[in-house]
């Protein structure tokens, strides 16, 4: 039987991210293995849909001060991590 449980997949700057900041990190950890389950967008996180110029399943959601931007390719059951940083780097 095959699993419907989406493939986590973080970038090189999201893994840095994660290691440096253990706790943030481990926070963040947390609602992408939720997702996983189920990426419907939940009201129990600040996500919203991220505004981009190539893509239109492009999201980010916030914790503290910082923000993590992925990407949802449903037809792949993949969350992809592009980048979790603080809020004046993250959209540079």
């Amino acid at each position: 039987m095959k699993s419907d449980k989406f493939r986590l997949i973080l970038s090189k700057k999201s893994e840095k991210f994660i290691n440096t900041h253990k706790l943030e990190g481990a926070k963040f950890l947390k609602v992408f293995s939720e997702l996983r389950d189920n990426p419907v967008l939940s009201s129990n996180y600040d996500i919203k849909k991220y505004h981009h110029k190539k893509y239109d399943d492009i999201f980010k959601f916030r914790i503290a001060k910082y923000r993590a931007i992925f990407r949802i390719v449903k037809n792949e059951l993949i969350i992809f991590v592009i980048d979790i940083d603080s809020r004046g780097d993250i959209y540079k």
